[in-house]
């Protein structure tokens, strides 16, 4: 059996995409605060403080203006986990299913805005 044509697709584009779900944000990373956490600006325009799952802390590395899902907690409102961060391939799929807010068209995702990945005129 012949697994070559497969071994340049990442992990991450395999998977579905995850979609926001009860109790869960769309968010971007503000700032990098350091023991795994971060200032995350969330979709419903609340900075809030996130703290990064175990489960992924070594496997996705995270920087500023990356797209990630929070997870809220229920007896905190100021802070969550960050439970996925999104490829840019990722981010392209949620903009084509208008899943992601309106307010995050012209923030920087690796170096690209969301604009320039809709095609839109800046």
């Amino acid at each position: 059996m012949n697994n070559t044509k497969d071994k340049n697709l990442d992990d991450n584009y395999r998977k579905f995409t995850l979609k926001e779900g009860p109790s869960q944000k769309y968010g971007l990373i503000n700032k990098k605060l350091g023991d795994c956490r971060f200032e995350v600006l969330c979709d419903d325009g609340v900075v809030r403080l996130c703290h990064i799952r175990g489960k992924i802390k070594k496997k996705m590395w995270i920087k500023e203006n990356d797209l990630v899902l929070i997870s809220l907690r229920d007896f905190e409102d100021a802070k969550g986990d960050i439970i996925f961060k999104y490829s840019e391939n990722q981010a392209k799929k949620l903009v084509k299913m208008n899943e992601i807010p309106k307010k995050f068209e012209n923030v920087k995702i690796s170096n690209l805005t969301l604009s320039d990945l809709l095609g839109l005129p800046n």
